[in-house]
């Protein structure tokens, strides 16, 4: 296509002009010459003047301009907005500058090139077009941006902050507020306050699980929605004015502030609405709380009220002059009121949301009613012009009232100037997204939007002052509609009124759906939703939650005898205090580890000093620290391959025990501490560490041995209650996991359960009440279902519920990772705990509650959120033991399997043998003992045969079986042993439980004596393939274990419990079915 080129050049250029234009005419396109036309002096910029004019007038499609280096004449067209122009002295720039980055005018130096080139270069400039690919368009644009002014990359918030406008976000979930990007534009001071809504909130709850469990603990407190509602808008507003603390106080009290709606059913009912205010104000107790108040004729009363009681308000709904005038002496009535008093006003303020784009819809579509016969030029350039002509006004009569004599005394005596809030929450779909915001940049203005549109204002919003526009072309802008016809008072008054009753339909429609999210919690809790209802009356009347915090042994027992112990086992509802004092102390002891090429953790430990930190390492697999395991069976085999799997250079042993005295614990350092020190002599023990408490036996020995580090815990932590203690956050640091994260979840955690918050909220409580109640009501046996992320919590869940509620003939029944069964085949004593992280039992748990199972569900959303969970589980079963009536801090009967175990060592010591049981029934190979006087048993003839037998007796819905295994715990074993517990599940119907010996005696042992008599155990035992001496014993690990499964079978005996006891020498698990 032909095209026109315009050429231009001063003297230095003038030289080469004719073989440029001869050049261009030979391509085939027009010149247009623009001079300059001999060689006397001139200058160059007057020369790219001329030739941009040909250009940009359309006479010319793109040129050629000349000059001495080209530099010159190349600056003086690109100051000119539509010419992009560049110094080209190679053919494939002169090519690839239109092709691909819009150039239009070629610059040539006349001193640089010859005639030859110069034709080169205008051929491949005129041959080339540009080729408007996405990427390519995409850079043009951006440049057009620049050249328009628009520093894109420039941060607008902060600019939008130097014009006096101050940018507010309409709704942070509470997920949001944990986001580190936005915490840290709120901190720097880009985002500057908060406005919420009753609908942001609500959706949020409704869909939301970060609410669930807050919501489900009111449910069964019996709240209704509205105080539902009430309460979480309530703390996730609270938590706001926390995250906008800084920015509060950095700003004088001038941003950093958070608003919240009141009940707009009130709106008309002054009394209520500033009852319900005050209410509010009190609860949330936070001087950067605004309160919403919508613009009624009440509503007005109650701002000038507050105002004068020194609370802070965001007038709501004004729409219309009449309003704002009545809004903005509310409150400087309420200010000098307040002054005239004699009370400070610094503190107090008002702002005045406008709300822009419903007065546009309104107002367009009057217009588009109205007769547009030869006026559609005139209603085209006035419509989407409404509300900013409107807010025009407003924000001038803002600025006047703010000088006024009135006002202006009132802030010489410390009060702020009244700030209008421009509420663009929903931008008008006909324009651009920052349409209105870059029509409203004013000084003491704010500007309320979503995320999204924050996102278009800082691509491509605009930067500068907007306002204020001048009076007399506002009132141009008002004669025009008038002139259309529109009547801004009547239109203004109905967008009130609408707005008014909308708003209050929309309060009832959500109560109405939180009314149906509490249907459905209370679907899921089935049959035990009335008694939990009662039992948390109780709860409450009874201040069981407080007296937990103040440390009463009465809580759980009136044996008098019990209470210096329970005093002395609480120090837990505290340890995430010590987290941040010891975390310095525990960063060193890592950093100091990696210097010294440690890259493997084996802890040795036993119950509570070993389960967290293995649920720790299991669950953060890829944590970016030390590999960690731990040790905790006395099986040689367990323990050669522990050894194997870690070699000494580069492992670092945790010896891990309260007391200091674990006899399992000892063994392992026995044996561990013996091979380091025939490999390393003197320096063996810097690759120990000892965690326990003051003044043990550990203590003394780790101090002798030169261990590398000893860790002292807090002696008022119980073994199953010290997760959070050094047991668990030292190990947690190890393998990579932030001390400062462990702190944030388990402190808010704490804080949900802490006896400041109303025990219907107490999330911890709330569980401890449904496993209470469930135990009461027959449903001992606790169900726990995670998703496979979490698989591993449910062992340290087993000592804690377990050992804890397990006494007196009583206890709640930890069934963890059982296989499932159909869940109407479920019977009466199930009560099942769903810990939601991924989501991937949520099928199975729906199906539960079909069938009419009582499930509770805590969710998960991060995986860090595992301390949180350790907290609230302390607290629960405290909280549940309370309800049964159980010392929750006590092991009355672990003690007897220990002293039987002993017997059995002394025993072999001094015979050389251990006392075996003897045999009551063996065939081919496996030997049983029993007691039972059941025929079908005595005559199975077959292990399989045996164990249905022996599992026959169990009654369904009151009895459980208990698998106990002194085996390896390995992967082969357990996928064995959980294919019979499954044979075992579905032909008696009955719970089943599944521990490896010796460990579940640190776990569930004391509920297998000292629980209900509900319990059938069989216990399997098999002979050695591999055994390690146990140093300066005088026995082997083999012995060892041996003697702790009889020592633990003769307890069960004792204490009148079901149980057989199946050797099965050199057979194999899968032998037994």
């Amino acid at each position: 296509m032909k095209k026109t080129i315009v050429v231009a050049c001063d003297h230095a250029g003038f030289e080469l002009k004719p073989c440029v234009i001869e050049a261009i005419q030979d391509f085939g396109d027009d010149v247009i010459d623009v001079g300059t036309y001999s060689s006397a002096s001139a200058d160059f910029p007057d020369f790219a003047q001329l030739g941009a004019h040909k250009i940009l007038s359309g006479e010319a499609q793109a040129g050629v301009f000349l000059c001495g280096s080209g530099v010159g004449v190349c600056m003086a067209a690109n100051k000119i907005q539509g010419i992009y122009a560049s110094v080209c002295h190679d053919t494939y720039s002169a090519h690839q500058g239109v092709e691909h980055d819009g150039m239009n005018v070629l610059c040539l130096g006349a001193r640089i090139i010859g005639s030859e080139v110069a034709r080169e270069l205008v051929t491949a400039f005129l041959g080339a077009e540009f080729n408007h690919k996405p990427n390519q368009i995409r850079r043009f644009e951006k440049i057009k941006r620049i050249e328009a002014g628009d520093l894109y990359l420039e941060n607008r918030l902060k600019a939008l902050k130097e014009a006096g406008q101050s940018v507010w976000l309409s709704h942070i979930n509470r997920r949001q507020m944990k986001d580190e990007k936005l915490t840290e534009r709120i901190n720097n001071g880009e985002i500057c306050g908060l406005t919420t809504t009753f609908s942001n909130i609500c959706s949020d709850v409704l869909h939301m699980d970060d609410y669930s469990s807050a919501f489900t603990a009111m449910i069964m407190d019996g709240w209704d929605s509205r105080q539902i509602f009430q309460k979480l808008s309530v703390d996730d507003v609270r938590q706001a004015t926390s995250l906008f603390r800084e920015n509060y106080i950095s700003s004088g009290g001038s941003d950093g502030l958070v608003t919240i709606e009141m009940d707009p059913q009130l709106a008309n009912d002054y009394a209520k609405s500033l009852a319900e205010a005050k209410q509010i104000w009190t609860a949330v107790n936070r001087p950067n709380l605004m309160i919403s108040v919508p613009a009624t004729a009440a509503g007005i009363e109650t701002t000038r009220q507050l105002t004068r009681e020194g609370i802070n308000t965001n007038q709501t709904l004004i729409f219309s002059e009449k309003r704002f005038r009545q809004a903005v002496d509310a409150y400087l009535e309420g200010l000098e009121a307040r002054h005239a008093e004699g009370k400070p006003i610094d503190k107090v303020q008002s702002i005045l949301s406008v709300h822009i784009a419903e007065i546009d819809t309104k107002v367009d579509a009057v217009l588009a009613e109205r007769p547009a016969s030869g006026m559609e030029e005139f209603l085209a350039k006035i419509k989407n012009k409404a509300a900013l002509t409107i807010c025009r006004r407003i924000y001038n009569q803002i600025t006047e009232f703010n000088q006024s004599e009135r006002m202006q005394k009132m802030v010489e005596a410390g009060a702020k100037p009244l700030r209008i809030l421009w509420d663009v929450l929903y931008p008008n779909p006909c324009t651009s997204p920052t349409f209105y915001s870059d029509a409203l940049i004013g000084n003491q203005t704010i500007l309320s939007v979503h995320q999204d549109t924050l996102a278009a204002i800082c691509e491509s919003g605009r930067v500068s002052s907007s306002l204020p526009v001048n009076n007399i072309e506002i009132e141009k802008a008002f004669a025009d509609f008038q002139q259309a016809g529109i009547d801004f008072q009547k239109i203004l008054e109905i967008i009130e009124e609408e707005s008014m009753e909308s708003y209050c339909q929309a309060f009832e429609a959500m109560l109405n759906q939180l009314d149906q999210k509490s249907d459905l919690v209370k679907k899921s809790l089935g049959v035990l939703y009335s008694p939990v209802l009662e039992t948390y009356k109780k709860l409450e009347s009874d201040s069981i939650v407080p007296r937990i915090f103040s440390k009463d042994p009465t809580v759980w027992t009136f044996d008098t005898q019990a209470y210096p112990e329970i005093r002395n086992r609480l120090g837990w509802l505290d340890a995430h205090q010590l987290i941040a004092k010891n975390m310095i102390e525990y960063k060193a002891i890592a950093a100091s580890l990696k210097a010294d090429g440690i890259r493997k953790v084996l802890l040795m430990g036993m119950g509570g000093s070993s389960l967290a930190p293995e649920v720790m390492a299991l669950t953060f697999p890829e944590a970016d620290g030390m590999e960690l395991q731990i040790i905790d069976s006395t099986d040689p085999g367990q323990v050669l391959q522990a050894d194997a799997d870690h070699p000494l250079h580069e492992t670092v042993y945790i010896v891990s025990s309260k007391s200091g005295g674990t006899a399992e614990v000892q063994a392992f350092l026995d044996y561990f501490y013996h091979k380091a020190v025939q490999a390393l002599g003197d320096r063996a023990g810097a690759h120990f560490i000892a965690i326990t408490d003051p003044g043990t036996l550990l203590e003394r020995m780790a101090k002798e041995m030169n261990f590398r580090n000893v860790v002292l815990a807090d002696p008022s932590i119980g073994g199953r209650f010290s997760a959070l203690s050094a047991f668990g956050v030292l190990p947690a640091v190890l393998i990579g996991i932030a001390p400062e994260k462990v702190l944030e979840q388990a402190s808010r955690m704490a804080k949900i359960c802490a006896p400041s918050n109303p025990v219907a909220s107490n999330e911890g409580a709330a569980l401890g009440v449904y496993m209470g109640t469930a135990a009461l009501s027959g449903r001992d046996k606790v169900t726990i279902l995670v998703d496979p992320n979490m698989d591993a919590f449910g062992s340290w869940l087993e000592q804690l519920i377990a050992e804890s509620s397990g006494k007196t003939g009583k206890g709640i029944v930890p069934v963890d990772i059982e296989p499932k069964l159909n869940p109407a085949d479920y019977p009466a004593d199930r009560a099942f705990v769903y810990i939601k992280s991924s989501g991937e039992q949520q099928s199975f748990v729906n199906q539960l509650i079909e069938a009419g199972q009582p499930v509770l569900t805590i969710k998960m959303n991060d995986l860090t959120e595992l301390f949180a969970e350790f907290y609230r589980w302390e607290i629960a079963i405290s909280v549940a033991c309370s309800i049964l009536g159980v010392n929750a801090f006590d092991q009355p009967n672990v003690q007897d399997s220990k002293n039987r175990t002993v017997a059995k060592i002394n025993d072999y010591k001094e015979k050389g043998a251990l006392s075996e049981l003897p045999v009551t029934w063996e065939i081919n190979g496996i030997q049983a003992y029993f007691s039972s006087e059941s025929e079908s048993m005595r005559k199975a003839e077959s292990a399989a045969e045996l164990i249905n037998a022996f599992a026959s007796t169990a009654v369904q819905g009151t009895d459980y079986i208990g698998i106990n295994a002194y085996l390896p715990r390995n992967d082969q074993t357990m996928a064995a042993l959980q294919q019979l517990r499954e044979k075992i599940l579905k032909t008696s119907g009955c719970a089943t439980t599944l521990g490896f010996g010796p460990r579940f005696q640190h776990s569930t042992g004391q509920l297998h004596k000292g629980g209900a008599n509900n319990g059938l155990f069989i216990q399997i035992v098999a002979d050695s393939v591999q055994d390690a001496e146990i140093p300066n014993e005088g026995m082997t690990f083999a012995i060892l274990e041996r003697a702790q499964a009889l020592g633990d079978f003769e307890a069960l005996i004792a204490k009148e419990r079901r149980a057989i006891r199946l050797n099965l020498g050199s057979k194999r698990i899968e032998d037994l079915f």
